[in-house]
């Protein structure tokens, strides 16, 4: 089995966790929420990415063992 799902994997987990700090530290930084919405949008959807990817990776493994 190749590792590139893995690793595509944790790049998006990788790309949430760094938007959410970017999230708060706009926050602190500017005190206003209106202006960090699109990192906010950003951290869900690679949330989201990773979970799909990660549903998609684990059915296709379960497909091959059948």
């Amino acid at each position: 089995m190749s590792k590139a799902p893995i690793i595509i994997e944790k790049v998006w987990l990788i790309i949430a966790a760094s938007t959410l700090i970017m999230f708060f530290y706009e926050i602190y930084k500017n005190i206003s929420i209106s202006e960090s919405y699109p990192l906010l949008i950003m951290f869900f959807v690679s949330l989201i990415m990773f979970f799909l990817r990660r549903f998609v990776r684990k059915n296709n493994k379960r497909n091959a063992a059948d």
